[in-house]
């Protein structure tokens, strides 16, 4: 009987976000210093804006365009990111980007992302704008990239990881008044996506809800479907399928929606 063939890594990918495409020449001394890794090295294309990093185990294609965003990425990223408008309006500004792909040897989706903002941060004195993310329907400003990467390794990504920045919570609201909060990027991390049913106001608590969930799954490889019950916290869920609107909630991958219930949570306790 033939063996299957393995299932395909799935790579990750950036947009980085400028006025003008960057010198790759010297985003390659800049990501050195950030490494403190004199070894890294860049092949790049002669004539182009295009090339790839190498660092440790990781590669790193670039490619760089000299104009702004596709509209509908555009949307799907700086517009969709809960950043105060000013933020965004900067953002909108950008007349260049650099296409990041990752093709080096990790499969963990974290440590392929942390290596993507580590070669992001590299450009953030050379005119970074910020990092367009279009599977996390997200964008981060360049000062968050500074603040949040610069001393973040691959051990804390054990503990902990961004996920505010590689994932986001979008809000489809009822024409009734309630609002459906539902996940997109959850599935990267081999989670699925979650929406639940609540009302104006509750973005923050139910996104802290989701990761809390999004954690778990990550940490102990719990495979969550409809059916099951939780308790974060002291409150008790259950997961059920999609009935409504699954257009507009379902993302990439599985989706659960999450309901709170007034009962004890039989399956799994989450702390």
């Amino acid at each position: 009987m033939q063996e299957p063939e393995p299932a395909e890594v799935a790579r990750e990918g950036i947009i980085l976000l400028f006025e003008a495409v960057p010198d790759l020449l010297r985003g390659l001394i800049q990501l050195r210093q950030v490494l403190q890794d004199p070894e890294a090295q860049l092949d790049r294309l002669e004539g182009t804006n295009s090339g790839a990093f190498h660092f440790g185990p990781h590669k790193i294609r670039v490619v760089g365009l000299p104009a702004a965003l596709p509209r509908d990425v555009q949307q799907r990223t700086i517009h969709l990111s809960h950043w105060p408008q000013t933020t965004k309006d900067s953002l909108y500004q950008h007349r260049a980007h650099l296409v990041c792909f990752y093709e080096g040897t990790r499969e963990d989706a974290r440590e392929q992302l942390l290596a993507l903002y580590q070669l992001a941060l590299a450009f953030g004195n050379l005119g970074l704008l910020g990092v367009a993310d279009e599977a996390a329907f997200n964008v981060t400003p360049v000062a968050v990239v500074q603040d949040i990467f610069t001393s973040m390794k691959v051990g804390d990504l054990k503990t902990d990881f961004p996920a505010m920045l590689w994932t986001n919570l979008l809000k489809f609201h009822r024409p009734d008044g309630p609002i459906w909060y539902a996940t997109r990027g959850f599935e990267r991390f081999g989670a699925p996506n979650f929406a639940l049913l609540g009302q104006p106001g509750e973005a923050a608590e139910t996104f802290d809800l989701f990761t809390a969930l999004l954690r778990y799954v990550v940490s102990s490889g719990a495979e969550l479907q409809a059916g099951h019950t939780a308790e974060v916290g002291n409150l008790p869920l259950r997961f059920v399928a999609p009935y409504e609107y699954e257009d507009f909630l379902k993302g990439k991958g599985e989706l659960l929606v999450v309901e709170v219930v007034q009962m004890e949570a039989e399956n799994t306790v989450l702390t």
